[in-house]
């Protein structure tokens, strides 16, 4: 049976744990996202998402999310599009070229120079996820990063971090969809006469 008292401390405990850990990143970094990405939609850029795992289906509803609600019906576009989706392609490559290479190679049939790739990885050390962002970086493009942990490789090969300080991938995978709904409603509000 349950211990319903420690169960609703634990779960006190997380909830207070999660907020300081998002708290911690500071504001600014996602001023700099925000600042980033909309000179990507202000120069016809794309903007690719990967991720595996929770942090792949991270990654599909960040593009859900910020293709349909980043801009209005009247504004500029963002061009976005995420490569964690495609089962086909996924496990063609990863059977036949090796896991690592499951985004890189798309991203070789896709990415123009200057576009921007946001990776998300727990540990910032996905063999995929790296070699996906050496690509990008190797291509002139820009690299946004959310990680967990210390980082990784890929909070040290990024053009912004954002990293949440915890070595819990709940906490971390949690963090980071609320950090996405956050660049997500930091552009919502943007729009011209949309109430808070």
């Amino acid at each position: 049976m349950i211990d319903l008292k420690k169960a609703m401390d634990d779960a006190d405990r997380y909830l207070d744990d999660l907020k300081g850990l998002i708290a911690a990143i500071g504001t600014a970094p996602f001023g700099e996202v925000a600042k980033a990405l909309g000179k990507a939609r202000d120069e016809g850029r794309m903007i690719f998402v990967v991720g595996n795992g929770g942090s792949a289906a991270t990654a599909n509803h960040f593009y859900c999310d910020f293709g349909k609600n980043a801009a209005g019906p009247d504004d500029k576009r963002f061009r976005i599009c995420t490569l964690a989706e495609q089962v086909c392609a996924i496990t063609a490559l990863g059977n036949d070229c090796g896991y690592e290479k499951t985004f890189s190679m798309q991203l070789a049939n896709l990415f123009t120079d200057g576009d921007v790739l946001i990776s998300i990885s727990a540990s910032g050390n996905s063999p995929n996820v790296v070699e996906a962002a050496e690509y990008a970086k190797g291509r002139g493009g820009l690299l946004i990063s959310l990680t967990g942990f210390g980082g990784g490789r890929l909070a040290a090969i990024s053009d912004i971090s954002l990293n949440v300080a915890s070595d819990s991938y709940e906490r971390v995978e949690d963090a980071h969809l609320a950090m996405c709904h956050m660049i997500v409603w930091m552009f919502k509000m943007q729009r011209k006469g949309l109430a808070v």
